[in-house]
């Protein structure tokens, strides 16, 4: 493996030099100082990041992660097997951590709504520390390159993962960590990528397209689930960049939604449409009188008079929908609900809609409209809207059954939605349990099997992430 940085015409091969500390103070001279977003911003603190970067156009790397099929193995990780969808990686930054550097909690910044996650390659050379810190939907993976790269000289290790994921590198405590790390985009040309036999990653139920069909198969055969139908609603799992203000002038963010889901996510709403559903991605507003549902954004600025809640603008002139939250564990309507009550805030004949929440709302993805509101002095007042998955379910009567054996699994999305998943061991193609979709561990160059490259903390199991490994 051998890179050439540009500006000092000198070829460094990590492979022969990933000990040599002389040439890696080198590399450190020839860097500079790593900045890092927050907010709107791109600053250097030192006490949240300590670190060197050289951008791309400063050197060249002889890593070809699509010739090598690094790409096909990110794609086995983390895309569904019969998706649409392909992987592009670009090269983002060359980083250097030395003894004492770090990289505080954080998440990284999309460049575009194609991206969706990052590929960060750690080279062969000699560290202790330098961890990363995986944290997702309150679980917590620790991987420690230094250790899986300890007695593979000729080897890289390897993590890739959703861009909401967040992730933090723990303090060097000798030596220097070198990474490369790729932006990861969704592509649609009309290539077929490799689906990579060696990898055989197990997901969790609620990323594995098939187990959630049958599940809703299941059910929907079942003449006892919501008999005369009804309305499931499901909280997205992932996050996704949508715009943190929006105005008429943007595009609506609902519009491209569906070629951007992620992993659970995707794979529901393939699910559903598979068995014969029709999934609706919608906006949820939780407002102080009322929550409404929207099928798209809705520009505030001109509709809203002195004293006039968002919600009454949002269900007048957006058609929003008042949403009646509902549960399976108690779903008795004996009409002393307060919200049905609409005539306390000028509502009268709205639409009402009744949904069962399957999974909560409201915790990973937002977009934000602007209003101005008048008193003694003009404010801005912001309109935040959420992200979820609609589906209507028929009467029993009426619904098509199955004849599948496999609509035999009626346990219930609810069951199966904290499902744990594995780390599958591509060099002699077994399986360990250790957390969630999918800490992908793939060896070769040496043919031997990996050890434990990942250490799970925190309680229960959790949602797709991640894919992880060596070569």
């Amino acid at each position: 493996m051998q890179l050439t940085l540009i500006c000092r015409c000198r070829f460094l091969d990590f492979i022969k030099s990933g000990s040599d500390v002389e040439a890696l103070r080198e590399l450190v001279a020839a860097c500079e100082p790593a900045k890092f977003g927050r907010g709107t911003e791109t600053v250097l603190d030192e006490t949240y990041r300590k670190a060197w970067k050289m951008d791309p156009e400063n050197f060249k790397s002889g890593l070809d992660v699509d010739g090598c099929g690094l790409v096909d193995v990110v794609q086995t990780g983390l895309l569904p097997k019969n998706t649409m969808r392909n992987i592009r990686a670009e090269l983002y930054k060359l980083n250097v951590y030395g003894e004492g550097a770090f990289f505080k909690s954080h998440k990284d910044t999309p460049r575009g709504g194609n991206m969706f996650g990052s590929l960060v390659v750690v080279m062969p050379t000699q560290h202790k520390g330098g961890e990363l810190v995986i944290r997702h939907d309150s679980q917590e993976w620790t991987v420690d390159a230094a250790t899986l790269l300890s007695d593979r000289e000729s080897s890289l290790a390897y993590i890739a993962f959703f861009s909401d994921v967040e992730h933090e590198v723990l303090p060097v405590t000798s030596g220097h960590r070198v990474t490369l790390t790729y932006n990861l985009f969704y592509t649609w040309d009309t290539s077929t990528r490799l689906y990579r036999k060696g990898v055989s990653p197990a997901q969790p139920a609620h990323a594995d397209v098939n187990k959630i069909w049958r599940t809703l198969r299941g059910l929907l055969d079942n003449p006892e689930f919501l008999p005369a139908g009804g309305t499931l609603g499901f909280g997205l799992r992932h996050g996704y960049p949508f715009p943190k203000l929006w105005d008429s002038m943007m595009s609506d963010p609902l519009e491209c939604l569906q070629r951007w889901l992620k992993g659970s996510d995707h794979s529901l709403f393939q699910a559903c449409t598979e068995v014969g559903l029709e999934p609706l991605l919608r906006l949820i507003h939780d407002g102080n009188e009322y929550t409404v549902l929207l099928d798209g954004m809705v520009d505030l600025a001109d509709d809203l008079e002195d004293g006039e809640s968002a919600e009454r603008v949002l269900i007048h002139e957006g058609g929003g929908i008042v949403v009646k939250s509902l549960n399976f564990e108690d779903d008795s309507d004996d009409g002393s609900d307060e919200s049905d009550d609409d005539t306390d805030c000028g509502c009268s004949g709205h639409e009402t809609l009744e949904v069962y929440w399957v999974t909560e709302w409201g915790s990973s993805n937002g977009v934000c409209s602007e209003r101005v509101t008048y008193g003694n002095e003009a404010s801005i007042e912001h309109i935040y809207a959420d992200v979820c998955l609609i589906v209507e379910v028929g009467a029993a009567a009426d619904r098509v059954q199955s004849t599948s054996e496999d609509a035999a699994d009626v346990g219930g999305i609810r069951g199966e939605e904290q499902a744990s998943a594995d780390v599958a061991r591509a060099g002699e193609q077994e399986e360990e349990v250790t957390g969630e979709r999918q800490l992908v561990v793939a060896t070769s160059g040496s043919g031997e099997e990996t050890g434990n490259v990942a250490e799970r903390r925190g309680g229960g199991d959790s949602d797709d992430g991640a894919s992880t490994g060596a070569t």
